[in-house]
């Protein structure tokens, strides 16, 4: 599952299971080793640290981590000196939409879940792997046995509790209803940087 788009050094392989943004990652990755490799030897005068106006290299080193991992806007400038297209980066994202599909609807287990309410402890472990069945039904015995008061919802007095797959969706839940809040890998460009919504999360 690897496109000539990419231009990758070494082919990708599939994960054994679904992780958020692989295809991307890994591109990025590869494309930040081979400019490095270039640069190694003149790096503190590059013209890409000039340009990203960064006056420490030590701070660089740092800001590149996070670019490559996604966790932070990405500037463009960092991705044109690396050569990353558009095009290259929509190709990567096709690959990770093809297996965030792919993976949509594989069966999963789940160890925890958590109620976003800041007056309640927020995590309740399950003491074994439970299907995604067995865990909507221990949510909701959670929500019985906890908050009594609250179940069924009142108005205005909601209880919910999610349970996070990462990178694919969230099962919200209440005592009336389970709704699905999925989490497609996407991107935009805004100001100068890209953004990878799930992986700032």
């Amino acid at each position: 599952m690897t496109s000539p788009i990419l231009g990758m050094s070494v082919p990708i392989k599939e994960p054994e299971s679904y992780k958020s943004f692989y295809y991307t990652l890994s591109m990025v990755k590869d494309y930040s080793n081979k400019y490095m490799d270039m640069k190694r030897n003149s790096l503190s005068s590059s013209e890409l640290v000039k340009k990203l106006g960064v006056t420490k290299l030590s701070k660089f080193i740092r800001q590149r981590e996070l670019w490559n991992s996604l966790e932070i806007p990405v500037s463009k400038a960092y991705f044109d000196a690396l050569g990353i297209t558009i095009n290259i980066l929509a190709e990567a994202m096709e690959l990770d939409f093809q297996q965030y599909l792919k993976y949509l609807f594989v069966p999963a287990t789940y160890k925890r879940a958590y109620v976003p309410m800041k007056w309640y402890d927020s995590v309740h472990i399950f003491k074994k792997e439970l299907s995604e069945y067995e865990a909507i039904k221990k949510c909701r015995q959670i929500l019985s046995k906890n908050y009594p008061a609250f179940y069924p919802d009142y108005p205005g007095r909601r209880i919910r509790i999610v349970l996070k797959r990462h990178g694919l969706y969230n099962i919200h839940i209440n005592s009336r209803r389970v709704f699905y809040d999925y989490e497609k890998p996407t991107f935009f460009c805004r100001i100068g940087y890209y953004y990878f919504p799930i992986m700032q999360e």
